[in-house]
């Protein structure tokens, strides 16, 4: 079978007889690689058995060679443009409508157009290095680098260079990087050293290549001065801080400068020693580039991973305090638990309370809001816990363990889990234990005082009936719960990263107006109170607006959309129960209390599984490798499943990190 009997052409604007070409290779599947390789092993023994056919491909290949102007396309592809995140982002949406005017004698528009489809960069970095060279020595043609093509090198990498200046000297990252002044700045120094090797390598272009040992050096010790102080923005974030505008430049740097140096690896190789490797590897890059230009998922992938880390990392150092080792600090979080779960019980009366006001849907939503949001401050006030934000927070901690590279990395964190568990449960039976009794406790007092139950027999008999595990949405609107509690872990993590970013604290020490009210002391007391639990606030404050708009929200839109919380759950029974005079049968009390053990479950399992999944892809580890942790986790639980509900003296303390 004869796969180059294609309708050749002189002409190098005209690249049909490539994309034919690239359609005869191109796998039907990405798995099937194996078939690429055979195609092109043909192509190969064809174009070496038949001379004319060689040659007439040789001399197409170069009439489209001699047309194309790649530097644009050195500087440009796959390098974010200084319009800033929300601009790219913009851009990026409408060229997905509508592709900007092509520019036909750029290198990107001829890899667009050849390899059109959106995975190829896939398959072309599967093909072995080997192969591609065979095939290029098969064409007639060598890898090397001609003059004119040194030109357009030479001319991107001071173009890179300049701009590496710019961004180093952006206000964002040199108010992180004070001590680093203009003069002693390495993204200076290394434009100044790529300035004068670029002269002397055109001045002297015969010989420079040879002799010009010292001049690159210098450059390489500038590239990796200025790669260590990007390093330190992205990892020390816990002084630091990071934010999207800072992750930007970040990013547009790291870019800049790997794109600089492999130009000038392969520029700097003697001709005679052309790194064909280095070539075909800015090749496949620019493919995946072109491939991926308008990702809108790559985009934010990009530009939030160090935001996510950072958030992830805060929630994670405050998830290790959800995580008992002991018996006494198993038996703590019980003790605070009961806290947690005696203020719900007065957070559902006043919802029950307000829902006797029949205000407007918004209305509503509002007064609800401000329930759960400042109660949910006075537990963290008061130092009690909520068990159901609880795995939002050690979700991360958990990554971080599963992440840490460690040898035993998967049994120690078998164990942290277990311990997480069982730290979750006695949590969970604190909030419900307490809730309940406590809800009746101040439905009987409520009664008491003013003649009649909080909730009326038709409020009550609403309140079982909404709990139905088969009869209502209870279990979908505890996966709805579950969402909202990992949401407000990332946001306290958010928030805690704004702390440190922003330098609130010392801000508030220096606020005019806080100066003339409060004492030097209090203030101080105040500005590090903030510094120190604003992320749990703003977390506590948010967790409250989604739990109480949710429901107005499904009114408005139309849609059944509700949430339901264990520890709300429970103390809605307790008002319910008091509300039709203790009326319920035993059938009814046995599916209400299996119904709050499955919204618990719920809760939990969402909460826990979705923070898992953004803090394992924050770390950039594969979630296939859960599989190698899921099977852990079950023969763990298989041989000892007690260690997953009380602390046991046999388990195993696990010293917990954060990095």
């Amino acid at each position: 079978m004869r796969h180059l009997t294609l309708a050749l052409t002189t002409d190098g604007q005209n690249l049909q007889p490539l994309i034919n070409l690239v359609r005869v290779i191109r796998p039907p599947r990405l798995q099937s690689v194996e078939w690429t390789v055979q195609r092109l092993e043909e192509i190969i023994k064809e174009l070496r058995s038949d001379e004319i056919l060689r040659n007439q491909w040789h001399t197409y290949i170069r009439s489209v060679l001699v047309v194309l102007d790649p530097l644009r396309t050195y500087t440009d592809l796959g390098i974010l443009s200084n319009k800033g995140f929300l601009a790219e982002t913009y851009d990026k949406i409408s060229y997905n409508i509508l592709p900007p005017a092509a520019q036909e004698r750029e290198l990107s528009y001829f890899l667009g157009k050849v390899f059109y489809k959106k995975d190829d960069f896939e398959w072309v970095a599967q093909v072995p290095h080997a192969l591609w060279l065979e095939l290029l020595e098969a064409l007639g043609f060598q890898i090397q680098i001609t003059a004119k093509h040194q030109e357009y090198i030479l001319n991107a990498i001071l173009v890179l260079a300049q701009r590496i200046t710019a961004i180093g000297l952006e206000p964002e990252v040199v108010a992180k990087l004070p001590e680093m002044d203009d003069l002693q700045s390495p993204f200076l120094e290394l434009n100044r050293e790529v300035m004068h090797y670029v002269h002397h390598f055109k001045r002297n272009r015969a010989e420079y290549p040879n002799q010009n040992e010292e001049d690159y050096k210098h450059i390489l010790v500038m590239l990796r001065q200025s790669e260590k102080d990007i390093k330190r923005l992205q990892k020390d974030k816990e002084t630091l801080g990071i934010s999207v505008e800072l992750t930007y430049l970040i990013l547009r740097l790291d870019q800049h400068l790997r794109r600089i140096r492999i130009l000038l690896e392969i520029v700097q190789a003697p001709p005679q020693q052309v790194n064909s490797q280095k070539l075909l590897e800015l090749l496949k890059e620019l493919i995946e580039k072109r491939n991926t230009q308008y990702s809108l998922r790559r985009h934010f992938s990009d530009n939030l991973s160090y935001m996510a880390y950072k958030v992830v990392d805060n929630t994670s150092k405050r998830g290790e305090h959800y995580i008992s080792t002991s018996s006494k600090e198993y038996w703590n979080m019980f003790k605070i638990a009961l806290g947690g779960g005696f203020i719900v019980a007065f957070l559902a009366c006043f919802k029950t309370l307000i829902y006797y006001w029949h205000l407007p849907p918004l209305g509503e939503a509002f007064m609800y809001s401000m329930n759960y949001s400042l109660g949910f401050i006075l537990i963290h006030l008061m130092h009690f816990t909520l068990a159901t934000k609880q795995p939002a927070m050690t979700a991360s901690t958990i990554a971080a363990s599963f992440g840490s590279g460690e040898k035993n990395a998967i049994q120690n964190t078998v164990q942290l889990i277990a311990q997480m568990v069982r730290t979750q449960f006695i949590a969970l039976a604190g909030n419900v234990v307490m809730a309940f009794p406590a809800g009746l406790l101040l439905a009987w007092l409520f009664r008491l005082v003013m003649g009649h139950s909080i909730a009326t027999p038709e409020k009550a008999v609403k309140l079982i009936t909404e709990l139905h595990p088969t009869h209502s949405n209870s279990v979908m609107y505890a996966a709805i719960a579950g969402v909202f509690l990992m949401t407000s872990g990332l946001i306290s993590g958010l928030y805690e990263n704004r702390v440190i970013y922003r330098n609130i604290p010392q801000r508030l020490r220096e606020q005019p107006l806080l100066n003339k009210i409060l004492s030097a002391k209090a203030l101080d007391r105040f500005a590090t109170y903030i510094g120190n639990n604003l992320g749990a606030l703003a977390g506590n404050f948010y967790l409250g607006i989604f739990l109480g708009s949710m429901a107005a929200i499904g009114f408005i839109v139309g849609l059944p959309l509700d949430i339901r919380h264990v520890t709300f759950a429970a103390a809605n029974v307790a008002l319910a129960w008091d509300g039709t005079g203790f009326a319920l049968s035993w059938h009814q009390a046995l599916w209400v209390s299996l119904s709050v053990a499955a919204i618990g479950i719920t809760n939990v399992i969402v909460s826990f599984g979705l923070s898992v999944i953004f803090a394992l892809k924050s770390r950039n580890i594969d979630l296939r490798q859960m599989r190698l942790l899921i099977v852990a986790l079950f023969k763990h639980f298989w041989k000892n499943p007690l260690a997953f509900f009380f602390p046991l003296k046999s388990s195993v303390k696990v010293k917990m990190q954060a990095t």
